[in-house]
């Protein structure tokens, strides 16, 4: 592949590169735009006028002008217009606000997610329009009567979202910012008064979804499968239960649970394998085939609810389709570039998205990879070569994906290429089958036996994917990269492709050298753990989490119903304990430290350390007398004035107003998580 046949391509990388950099940047980035185009305009007049070839500077100039753009763009979305922002105003006196719900509510373990667009705030003697999103939970009764449009009256203020306050935990915070959400809360206190009417075709998407859901409700009994149906068909992931949810990620075939590029492609596929069996005076108009096949897509994505992953797929798509329609079938690559244009001057924050990443890198993959792939074997049986074809797709999609996978979510499937030979098949199946039980529910007998075909395709799936999710070392974990360790990942597969398909010898020695920086970072972040102890007490609502380390050992001191709860150890505990290549189940934590347990608390020594740590409903008499201790962990700050300690850390704030202001507390609640060299 020759980079400089696709002009485009190098656009948009500079285009998202200035994006990137006004994000991170603190300096000033931005500059006059008209200086360029100054510049561009007198270098068209020279060349004009003198025939002057200056193609080089006109590329640069042209680099230089998209990575300004990418810039302003960004600045431009997050600059605050009218009406008043919701982030940029005073909320210290606010009683209430109302908002709209622009989603349907997604119902969570114990309560309803409402998704609000904040317009008016309520002082205690004016009103205030504003613009903003909140993301609102609310208790089941209440979330259950609310839907997608209604106004509401909230009787508190928006909370703004918080740093993460443990080690290494997920920035719920930066990711929000990323979508230009910067509130959430919890409110019981909820009341309609009215109901927001949408644009047509919105809340038109919103009822055939809603539509669809109940036909799938009606025709497929089993909860279970009926999940996995609303997921590959309609992308509603609300009704997936956590143990086939990890069936399809430990298997790597996780993608076909989200609507997104598979599925619009497989849509794009089934239309143009059917155009091509038109007869030749019509498969010979192109404007007609692109045409059909972006209203197809549209249509598709309208009965989906028009969801953000499912637009951009279709944007990406129907890019193609128009560059096929021009009889540029080459020149794929510059068809993506326009598509991933459009979408980041709409929203530069796309560039974020894991979403987004993932579905053009995925797709640029298995463009540029799969077809050399599927011409190193050739095979004359139809089903081996089309296994063949599948397998090739699947590699060239996951070698292009696997090092960002691994960034973001810590593992690798091992036998993903087992799993996507039945699974892509199987989407295809079971999309075919989804939508033609849709088509046929104006005869319940003729849904019916549909649905029972769709019921068959999906359980036989799942049987499948649980069976590779099973297999020995079927999915391996605990992965820790950086970002810059990404990159030299992606460096070295870029350098191996070149050098086996491009035939181009002396990037082998490129790839040598990146792997060998890649395993000195590996080698020094793991020295550094291995060669150190510390301790660590976690912010963890309700709950007191002490975790001591030596090396990549640790043993996490909490109670039973934190070391059940897999939802707050995955978000809260987790991330610090991967990062130090630790075992991520305390159950089976190797660490063996010196403590006797009391009623109400435990005592240990650690690395020399005398550590007290205290429930609620400790018994300070208990202590053995005169002894000073150099920490102590408590839950209430009354222990302070009876337990003799260097330092103190309080996991609770409910008896803040106790504390003395010549005793120096490290309050977890309000400080964030505590930590300790030793």
């Amino acid at each position: 592949m020759y980079f400089q046949k696709f002009p485009l391509v190098r656009l948009v990388i500079v285009f998202a590169l200035g994006i990137v950099s006004s994000h991170y940047s603190s300096a000033q980035l931005s500059f006059p735009s008209w200086i360029f185009f100054l510049l561009f305009g007198a270098l068209i007049l020279v060349n004009r006028l003198y025939s002057i070839k200056l193609n080089l500077i006109y590329g640069v100039l042209a680099l230089a002008l998209f990575f300004e753009l990418g810039v302003y763009r960004l600045e431009q979305k997050v600059k605050a217009d009218d009406p008043i922002q919701l982030k940029n105003v005073s909320l210290e006196q606010v009683l209430a606000y109302q908002a709209h719900v622009q989603d349907r509510p997604q119902e969570k373990e114990n309560s309803y997610q409402l998704n609000l667009n904040v317009y008016e705030l309520i002082y205690p003697d004016q009103s205030l329009k504003v613009e903003g999103k909140v993301i609102l939970y609310t208790d089941t009764i209440t979330g259950s009567l609310l839907k997608s449009g209604d106004l509401i009256w909230v009787q508190a203020p928006p909370q703004q979202t918080e740093k993460p306050s443990n080690p290494f935990e997920f920035d719920y915070q930066e990711y929000l910012g990323f979508k230009n959400i910067h509130f959430q809360h919890y409110e019981r206190d909820i009341r309609k008064v009215g109901h927001f009417q949408r644009l047509w075709i919105a809340s038109t998407a919103e009822h055939l979804r809603l539509k669809a859901a109940d036909i799938f409700q009606q025709h497929i009994p089993s909860a279970q499968i009926r999940a996995i149906a609303l997921a590959l068909v309609l992308g509603q992931k609300d009704e997936l239960d956590s143990e086939i949810s990890n069936a399809y990620a430990a298997s790597g075939a996780m993608h076909v649970l989200a609507v997104s590029g598979l599925h619009v492609g497989l849509i794009y596929l089934l239309f143009s394998f059917g155009f091509k069996r038109l007869p030749f005076c019509i498969r010979k108009l192109l404007w007609l085939e692109t045409s059909l096949a972006i209203l197809i897509l549209l249509i598709y994505a309208w009965l989906t609810g028009l969801s953000p992953s499912v637009m951009r797929a279709v944007t990406m798509f129907s890019f193609m389709a128009i560059g096929k329609g021009t009889g540029r079938n080459s020149n794929i690559y510059n068809s993506l570039a326009a598509s991933a244009l459009v979408l980041l001057l709409v929203d530069p924050h796309l560039i974020m998205s894991v979403g987004f990443q993932l579905s053009y890198l995925a797709v640029i993959g298995i463009v540029y990879l799969q077809p050399k792939l599927y011409k190193l074997f050739e095979f004359k049986h139809w089903l081996v070569d089309k296994a063949w074809a599948i397998t090739c797709v699947s590699f060239a999609a996951q070698l292009a994906t696997a090092p960002l996978s691994m960034l973001y979510f810590h593992q690798f499937p091992s036998y993903f290429f087992v799993a996507n030979l039945f699974v892509i098949p199987a989407a295809f199946l079971i999309l075919l089958t989804g939508i033609t039980l849709l088509a046929f529910s104006f005869s319940y007998i003729l849904a019916d036996w549909v649905g029972q075909i769709l019921s068959f395709f999906i359980s036989t799936t799942n049987q499948l994917v649980t069976g590779v999710s099973n297999l020995p070392n079927g999915q391996i974990t605990g992965i820790q990269l950086s970002v810059i360790e990404t990159w030299l990942i992606y460096g070295v597969i870029v350098c191996l492709l070149l050098t086996l398909v491009e035939k181009k010898v002396r990037s082998i020695y490129f790839a040598l050298g990146l792997s060998l920086i890649f395993c000195t970072s590996q080698i020094w972040q793991r020295s550094k753990s291995l060669n150190s102890s510390e301790l660590v007490v976690f912010d963890v609502t309700q709950e007191q989490a002490v975790s001591f380390r030596s090396g990549d050992q640790q043993k996490l001191i909490a109670s039973h119903q934190l070391l059940s709860d897999l939802d707050k150890l995955t978000f809260h505990i987790y991330p610090y304990r991967l990062y130090h290549h630790a075992i991520q189940n305390p159950s089976n934590d190797q660490l063996g430290i010196a403590q006797k347990q009391l009623k109400g608390g435990t005592m240990i020594v650690f690395e020399g350390q005398k550590i007290l740590i205290l429930s609620d409903d400790f018994d300070v008499n208990k202590l053995p007398p005169d002894v000073k201790w150099d920490l102590c962990v408590s839950e209430q700050a009354e222990h302070i004035s009876v337990v003799k300690a260097d330092e103190f850390v309080l996991t609770s704030n409910r008896f803040r107003e106790q504390l003395q202001e010549d005793i120096q507390v490290h309050l977890v609640p309000k400080e964030g998580f505590y930590f300790k060299q030793l």
